[in-house]
């Protein structure tokens, strides 16, 4: 559920603004969503169609793995 609290981890992240390679935490829970999506990707012999599924199974787990689910 949206309104359900970040996990403790998520919460307790020190962000270094100065170093330009880091980004905000939504950003890399959408770059670590991006990546498993890829894998997903590579897993199926990179065929091609399933993109939103591929997606939307990332998010479900990295999601579920930071404690937004």
């Amino acid at each position: 559920m949206m309104n359900e609290p970040l996990s403790r981890s998520v919460l307790t992240t020190t962000i270094d603004y100065s170093n330009p390679t880091t980004s905000c935490p939504i950003e890399r829970v959408r770059e670590q969503i991006r990546r498993r999506a890829y894998e997903l990707f590579e897993t199926r012999g990179r065929e091609s169609g399933f993109e939103l599924v591929d997606w939307l199974a990332a998010e479900r787990e990295i999601k579920h793995h930071v404690g937004q689910s």
